[in-house]
Protein backbone atom coordinates (compact mmCIF):
# COMPACT_ATOMS: atom_id res chain seq x y z
CA UNK A 1 0.00 0.00 0.00
CA UNK A 2 2.29 2.55 0.61
CA UNK A 3 4.48 1.77 -2.19
CA UNK A 4 1.23 2.30 -4.17
CA UNK A 5 0.82 5.63 -2.57
CA UNK A 6 4.01 7.15 -3.02
CA UNK A 7 4.23 5.91 -6.92
CA UNK A 8 0.90 8.36 -7.18
CA UNK A 9 2.57 10.83 -5.33
CA UNK A 10 5.74 10.47 -7.63
CA UNK A 11 3.44 10.80 -10.59
CA UNK A 12 1.39 13.65 -9.03
CA UNK A 13 4.69 15.71 -8.67
CA UNK A 14 5.91 14.58 -12.19
CA UNK A 15 2.76 16.24 -13.46
CA UNK A 16 2.58 19.26 -11.25
CA UNK A 17 7.07 19.42 -12.45
CA UNK A 18 5.48 19.50 -16.11
CA UNK A 19 2.78 22.04 -15.75
CA UNK A 20 5.15 24.20 -14.06
CA UNK A 21 7.62 23.94 -16.75
CA UNK A 22 4.73 24.62 -19.27
CA UNK A 23 4.21 27.57 -17.46
CA UNK A 24 7.99 28.54 -17.43
CA UNK A 25 8.15 28.51 -21.04
CA UNK A 26 5.01 29.93 -22.09
CA UNK A 27 6.22 32.84 -19.91
CA UNK A 28 10.03 33.40 -21.30
CA UNK A 29 9.36 32.51 -24.63
CA UNK A 30 8.94 35.33 -26.35
CA UNK A 31 11.48 37.62 -24.29
CA UNK A 32 14.31 34.60 -25.01
CA UNK A 33 13.27 34.00 -28.36
CA UNK A 34 13.41 38.04 -29.26
CA UNK A 35 17.40 38.32 -27.45
CA UNK A 36 18.36 35.08 -29.24
CA UNK A 37 17.25 36.56 -32.58
CA UNK A 38 19.22 39.97 -32.00
CA UNK A 39 22.15 37.64 -31.16
CA UNK A 40 22.00 35.22 -33.90
CA UNK A 41 20.70 37.40 -36.60
CA UNK A 42 18.03 34.19 -37.89
CA UNK A 43 14.65 33.15 -37.08
CA UNK A 44 15.74 29.40 -37.42
CA UNK A 45 18.79 29.52 -35.56
CA UNK A 46 16.90 31.60 -32.62
CA UNK A 47 14.48 29.27 -32.48
CA UNK A 48 16.67 25.86 -32.22
CA UNK A 49 18.58 28.02 -29.69
CA UNK A 50 15.18 28.84 -27.67
CA UNK A 51 14.19 24.96 -27.99
CA UNK A 52 17.89 23.28 -26.89
CA UNK A 53 17.92 25.60 -23.69
CA UNK A 54 14.56 24.28 -22.58
CA UNK A 55 15.51 20.68 -23.38
CA UNK A 56 18.58 21.36 -21.20
CA UNK A 57 16.29 22.70 -18.34
CA UNK A 58 13.80 19.99 -18.66
CA UNK A 59 16.82 17.27 -18.76
CA UNK A 60 18.28 18.61 -15.56
CA UNK A 61 15.60 20.14 -13.46
CA UNK A 62 16.26 17.87 -10.80
CA UNK A 63 19.63 19.45 -10.56
CA UNK A 64 18.53 22.67 -10.60
CA UNK A 65 18.07 24.22 -7.04
CA UNK A 66 14.21 25.43 -5.60
CA UNK A 67 13.23 28.85 -6.63
CA UNK A 68 11.15 30.32 -3.24
CA UNK A 69 10.60 33.27 -5.95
Amino acid sequence: MENSLNHINDSLNDKAMELLFEELFRRHEYRLYTLAQQLTKSEQYAKDVIQEVFIKLWERRQELDRIEN
